[in-house]
């Protein structure tokens, strides 16, 4: 057996070897390449040629021959193979034993990069059981392939390559073997490279004597930075034993239609069988929540069960821009006898009868759009329909509200992809501008009071970015032993009601949630004539309210009854607030399904009586119910480093809510109307109710499949909490007062303010609150308001006297703004000698300032008529000094001038004045008063709706007003003082050394907090420039001096030097113990401070 090999690579020639791509005999370029078995050990030991093969000698032959036979029609390049072999194996022309001989031809085939021919001889012929080699390289083909949209449109090319085993006795035609797969690969289409393998493997063993085959297709710009991906196969002709033969007739060649292979397998459905299909549908003409509401209608009217809907999103315009946004959603429904043609008829019916939709061109407005997204599991592709939809894969405002009603494992029948893999890729690419304005989607409860004008409607909600603002709940109890605010608001005038209602809404609340009914642990319930005589009257008296800003507020209304509910709806409430989700009364679904009102889910266990007692959580044991941590934005989603007790609760609050929404589907009730509550203190402990806050951003991420048994089969129910908004309403709760030790509900304010603020982080929609002015709060707890007042006041009657002195006549005169002497001045048309212009113009902005400062008088007179901080007289007194000496800076002449009303730019001096104004009494005011800087300033500048957004710190209200005494290091006193008095000088120089060490400290905490804070740098500088200042202070000290006078040798307690400091102090202690209890689960809970209004100050307040 010879184990050497000489080669002869790619040695050129020219032949006829048949037509070529035009059908002609002309001769053709081809390589020849041959591999001859031989032993060249001796040649090797005595490097002598004659002991081996001469690849020289047989190379020459070989071209000779080729030369001598240029013009033969050898008419395959098998033959060429055969006549070379013969000549390569000649024993008279020192050939070899055995050979192997290769034939490639590059431009016998245009499709093709080259075709080859081998085969395998010895000088006895054949070798038994090898067969000759066919193979066909880089045959370049464009058809349609792949599962996605944009794929579906356009050809792409593919590189196919094959080879087959043959006999030398077979007629096999590569010419022909080529057409007939460039014919059936460029007339079809494939979703799946696997498929386009294996047809091409079929459709040549059929037509041909081929017993294997391997074929490998390519997509060379499938992903871009590779050279191609692709599969390949080795198959046999017995593979194909049972399909059906590939005919090649149906050509689809230039189409430009969209076109999905489809079996007879994947398109099958029985219309005995029960249907399940996925409609998305679209709005934005006329009143579009009617539209899709009566579109739902229509459809359970034609026997099509509306089984579930998603949430429904706002969605910016695709394809055409200049149009208005759409209400975009997806529904689950299912259905009998119908197949697919038949349920899209319907649609249109509903679309173009029903509904009265008048389609102008593609993609234009409509009324209503219903589009077949998915029907069972199969593949459906004709001219009109096809399904899955082609283009949902694309579009934001499709899949996200699908994802909502599939869960995480189903997969796109197509591509065998999750849909909510899908969903996170298109979520995660960048929008195509030039076709949509933004992919971003809102999320909106349709209110049917403000349908007509969805703008109008506040309940709009970002569940994926969370740019939108937290709405604020306002709580008004018409009951006499509500434990928040002790009944204050039973039995009082409509006037009373109307006032503190309009209290709430402009102190930041969007919704009045109105209650009749106690419902804190074992409270006992009135009847339900009883609370509708209480809530009813106060739902009229707001919506007759002649000020607009009550009478266009959203009303909701605490109530389980569905008696109740029903009454207040039709009274013009907006909203229920079920807290019992549905338990106690079931009917309550049957009216919020009517009304089709928001409906907030609050969970609960077993009644008000017993519910403290129900507070065990425990993991699901139902085999039925499969649960699920969805993200959309991470399909790989799972709460981080938890105690397997708080996921236990998380979920068995989702879950005892998820069967109630499930319920209430079954009654009407759309997913769009719901917003869950996970019920913070209701059949909670403490603890619980710490971890909801924590955790509550988790609860939108629940989703859940509930396998429901009939009698014959199973029915999968998913239920995805993806899309829903959520409220939480920690204020002023019980486990707030245990935490603080505060056990009068109304002393729970920072303790409330510090909960708020770790919802807001943990992106909770609404947060439902008694108490809503940060400013109101604080100064309720304050010892200093009575000085409070007295300085306000003082300071705003000493400008209030300055505005009054002011004559405009006289001012304008003085200054001769109305005289055409000043040459600099640019005197109007109509000046007079009287001053008449300036009189005009000066005397409404000074009523204007007047009704600014009568406002701003009467909004502190409100804020602090409850101070009583008397040990701040020394502190107010130096504020006070200052802002004197800051007003009577401004006289008659300098007013005038600045404000220089005959001038073209007489505005913006008036912006630029009150701007001066602002700017230093934020320097000489509120930089003084430490932690609350901030809300100062925000008072300065006239943004009441935003003080109470502002973060007032605990600790840095401890570090503030705590008197941080620290021993002397063992220094004692004694009862005589000498001349030199070194026991006192020692002690004073040691309370100098603490007294720097506490400013160190407290400037060192404030800096702490300045990391938090969005202008760092200014509060930085702020505080090294108050240390400097109180070291040179302490520094200016003599120890012997301050000694003496403060008798420290006289064992004096040393309490007296800081007597008004005790209560501060005590109150600091007990903000910092609210603060760290509330951050210790969250700490980086904090408020942002919130982007100033660009308007003026005094048009703010006059607006």
């Amino acid at each position: 057996m010879f184990k050497d090999t000489v080669f002869i690579k790619n040695l050129s020639a020219t032949a006829v070897i048949g037509q070529d791509a035009w059908n002609r005999p002309t001769p053709q370029p081809i390589q020849i390449s041959a591999k001859l078995n031989t032993d060249f050990y001796q040649a090797s030991v005595t490097d002598n040629l004659k002991y081996s093969l001469n690849y020289a000698v047989l190379s020459r032959n070989v071209l000779e021959y080729m030369k001598a036979n240029e013009h033969k029609n050898f008419k395959s390049l098998g033959n060429i193979a055969e006549s070379v072999s013969r000549i390569l194996l000649d024993p008279k022309k020192d050939g070899s034993h055995q050979v192997e001989v290769t034939v490639k031809s590059s431009k016998s085939e245009i499709r093709a990069d080259s075709v080859e021919y081998t085969l395998n001889r010895t000088r006895d012929g054949r070798i038994d059981g090898v067969l000759d080699e066919l193979n066909v390289n880089g045959l370049k083909l464009l058809t349609i392939i792949g599962v996605f949209t944009f794929e579906r449109f356009q050809k792409q090319i593919v590189n196919i390559d094959f080879s087959i085993k043959v006999s030398p006795e077979s007629n096999v035609s590569i010419h022909e073997l080529i057409g007939s797969v460039v014919q059936y690969v460029e007339s079809s289409n494939f979703k799946t490279v696997e498929a386009l393998v294996m047809k091409i493997g079929q459709l040549i063993t059929q037509k041909n004597d081929i017993e294997t085959i391997f074929v490998r297709v390519t997509k060379p710009n499938a992903i871009s930075f590779t050279d191609g991906v692709g599969v390949s196969s080795n198959m046999k002709r017995d593979s194909f034993k049972n399909m059906e033969p590939i005919t090649t007739h149906n050509s689809l060649t230039g189409s430009t239609k969209f076109n999905l292979p489809t079996s007879n397998e994947d398109s099958d459905f029985t219309k005995k069988n029960n249907h399940i299909a996925y409609i998305a549908f679209g709005s934005n003409e006329g009143n579009q929540t009617r539209n899709i509401n009566e579109a739902l209608h229509y459809l359970e009217k034609a026997k099509i069960n509306v089984v579930s809907t998603s949430s429904l999103y706002i969605s910016k315009p695709m394809y055409y821009k200049d149009q208005p946004d759409f209400f975009n959603g997806v529904i689950k429904v299912s259905f009998k006898d119908l197949s697919p043609h038949d349920l899209w008829k319907k649609c249109k019916e509903i679309e173009y009868k029903h509904i009265n939709r008048v389609k102008k061109f593609d993609n234009g407005p409509r009324s209503i759009d219903l589009d077949i997204l998915l029907y069972d599991d199969i593949i459906f592709n004709t001219n009109d329909l096809i399904i899955p939809h082609k283009s949902m894969l694309e579009r934001s405002f499709v899949l996200q509200p699908l994802c909502e009603l599939l869960s995480p494992d189903i997969l796109h029948p197509v591509s065998a992809e999750p849909f909510h893999h899908h969903l996170a890729q298109l979520l995660a690419a960048e929008s195509n501008e030039t076709l949509q304005e933004s992919s971003n989607l809102l999320q909106i409860i349709p209110v049917p009071r403000l349908e007509s004008d969805y703008k109008k409607n506040p309940l709009k909600f970002d569940q994926l970015k969370y740019n939108q603002q937290t709405l604020i709940m306002g709580i008004l109890n018409i009951t006499p032993d509500s434990f928040s605010d002790g009944g204050d608001n039973f039995n009082v005038s409509a006037t009373e009601i109307e006032a503190t209602a309009l209290r709430l809404i402009e102190e930041g609340a969007t919704i009045l949630d109105i209650g009749g009914v106690s419902t804190r642990p074992g409270s006992v319930a009135p009847s339900e004539e009883e609370e509708l005589k209480r809530i009813l009257p106060v739902v009229k008296t707001i919506r007759e309210s002649k000020n607009e800003k009550l009478s266009t507020c959203l009303i909701s209304i605490d109530t389980y009854r569905a008696k109740v509910a029903q009454e207040c709806l039709e009274a013009g409430a907006d909203i229920i607030n079920d807290i019992s989700m549905g338990l106690y009364d079931p009917q309550i679904f049957d009216v919020v399904a009517k009304y089709q009102c928001p409906y907030i889910m609050n969970h609960t266990r077993g009644t008000p009586e017993i519910m403290s007692t129900l507070i065990n959580y425990e993991s699901n044991t139902n085999e039925d119910i499969i649960e699920y941590m969805v993200d959309p934005l991470n399909p790989s989603y799972k709460i981080q480093n938890c105690d397997p007790q708080v996921i236990n609760l998380i979920s068995g609050i989702s879950r005892e809510l998820g069967l109630q929404i499930l319920k209430s589907f079954t009654r009407g009730v759309r997913k769009w109307q719901i917003i869950l509550d996970p019920g913070i203190g209701f059949a909670k402990n403490l603890s619980q109710n710490l971890s909801i806050i924590k955790y509550a951003s988790n609860f939108k991420k629940y989703s859940m499949t509930v396998n429901e048994r009939g009698e014959e089969d199973v029915e999968h129910v998913y239920l995805s909490f993806n899309g829903l908004a959520s409220l939480l309403g920690p204020s002023r709760k019980k486990f707030l007062g245990t935490i603080c030790n505060e056990p009068v509900a109304r002393d729970r304010v920072i303790s409330t303010g510090a909960a708020i603020m770790a919802c807001i982080q943990q992106n909770t929609d609404i947060v439902r609150e008694t108490v809503h002015n940060a400013l109101e709060n604080i100064c309720k707890q304050c010892r200093g308001k009575e000085k409070c007042e007295e300085y306000f006041n003082e300071l705003i009657n000493t400008f209030k006297t300055y505005l009054n002195s002011l004559n405009p006549n006289q001012v304008c005169t003085a200054m001769h703004q109305c005289f055409s002497s000043p040459p600099i001045i640019l005197i109007p048309a109509n000046v007079t000698g009287d001053c008449t212009v300036c009189v005009k113009f000066l005397q409404p902005r000074k009523d204007a300032a007047l009704q600014a400062i009568d406002r701003l008088s009467a909004y502190f007179t409100d804020l602090y008529i409850k101070l009583n901080m008397s040990q701040y007289q020394q502190l107010v007194s130096e504020i006070t000094t200052e802002a004197r000496l800051f007003i009577n800076e401004f006289n008659v002449q300098d007013t005038c001038m600045i404000m220089g009303l005959c001038e073209p730019n007489a505005i913006q001096n008036v912006n630029n004045y009150e701007q001066a104004f602002v700017e230093e009494i934020g320097k000489k005011l509120c930089s003084t008063l430490g932690p609350f800087d901030a809300l100062c300033q925000q008072i300065v500048e006239g943004n009441v709706k935003q003080i109470q957004m502002v973060s007032i710190n605990a600790t840095s209200i401890d570090e503030f007003f705590t008197d941080c005494e620290e021993k002397t290091d063992g220094v004692n006193a004694v009862n005589t003082v000498d001349d030199k008095c070194q026991c006192c000088k020692k002690r004073m120089i040691q309370k100098k050394k603490c007294a720097k060490k506490r400013v160190a400290k407290f400037i060192s905490h404030m800096l702490e907090l300045c990391k938090r804070c969005p202008v760092q740098e200014k509060c930085e500088h702020h505080w090294e420039e108050k240390k400097r200042f109180w070291d040179a202070k302490i520094d200016k000290i003599c120890p012997k001096k301050a000694c003496i006078r403060m008798g420290f040798c006289t064992k004096i307690d040393m309490s007296f030097i800081h007597p008004h400091i005790k209560p501060l102090n005590e109150l600091g202690q007990q903000a910092l113990k609210t603060v760290e209890q509330m951050t210790a689960e969250s700490p980086h809970v904090i408020f942002s401070q919130p982007k100033l209004d660009d308007k003026k100050p005094v048009e703010r307040i006059l607006n």
